[in-house]
């Protein structure tokens, strides 16, 4: 970080911080547009811009998705994989109750306990990690998001 950091803080290593969760795998055959009985709503890569975009969403089917796929308060959904390296790194903390989930494409940062949801979801818009995501987006077709460390 630029000019250091404050006595008494530490860094840590993102890792070391939260869970990581990878997306919901599914058969495109199986993707609904409408809500339906059944089906869960789920975030992609075009619902993350600083917040989540409750529109164009896509609806999977619920046995798909485990229990630790359903979004929390205090999540930080993420954009893992993408052909434009602008997107890969984009985040967007859960900030309300809301029954849904994220595809594959994306991932979950899942702060523990103890840590505040706000300052950690904080970081996530900071330009060192813009930097740190660009620096470590790899592939080249599809850029893919490590998280830093």
């Amino acid at each position: 970080m630029s000019g250091g950091i404050p006595k008494g803080w530490i860094l840590t290593p993102v890792s070391q911080i939260c869970e990581q969760i990878r997306g919901v795998s599914y058969n495109k055959d199986d993707v609904l547009f409408e809500p339906k009985e059944g089906y869960i709503p789920l975030l992609r890569a075009n619902n993350i811009n600083g917040g989540i975009i409750f529109k164009d969403l896509q609806y999977v089917p619920k046995e798909n998705v485990s229990s630790k796929q359903l979004l929390q308060i205090g999540d930080v959904v993420l954009a893992m994989s993408s052909g434009s390296k602008k997107v890969v790194g984009k985040t967007a903390p859960i900030t309300v109750s809301w029954n849904g989930t994220f595809g594959a494409f994306c991932g979950v940062l899942r702060p523990v306990t103890t840590l505040d949801s706000d300052y950690f979801a904080f970081f996530f818009q900071t330009q060192e990690y813009r930097n740190k995501i660009s620096e470590l987006a790899t592939g080249t077709n599809i850029n893919n998001h490590c998280c830093p460390k």
